[in-house]
């Protein structure tokens, strides 16, 4: 179970990258988005995902590296570390609903 949600959440990336990709109109941020892409390390770069999926995996691989050094008796949210990762979640969080939105305007 507890792989489930993550497993939801990649595919939920996956289908927004390919909706904004297969509109008939082009994102406003497309330009933006491609920077972004191509400016991803090749380990990330390889794995062939979009804009949407990128994040996602940057910020989760960022949150599983930072959870690996915690001390056992600290809690995440108690350090700058913790606070920066809750803060980039939220980001990718707002940037996925800004593209729903965009998707919904747009009829797709």
């Amino acid at each position: 179970m507890a792989g489930r949600p993550r497993h939801l959440k990649h595919g939920l990336a996956d289908y927004v990258d390919r909706c904004v990709g297969d509109s008939f109109y082009d994102h406003p941020s497309q330009d933006a988005h491609r920077q972004y892409l191509a400016a991803l390390p090749d380990s990330v770069r390889s794995h062939g995902l979009g804009y949407v999926a990128s994040r996602n995996f940057a910020v989760e691989d960022a949150c599983h590296d930072a959870l690996e050094a915690l001390p056992p008796a600290k809690g995440l949210l108690d350090t700058s570390t913790g606070r920066d990762l809750m803060a980039r979640c939220e980001d990718v969080g707002a940037d996925l609903v800004a593209m729903l939105r965009w998707l919904k305007t747009t009829g797709h």
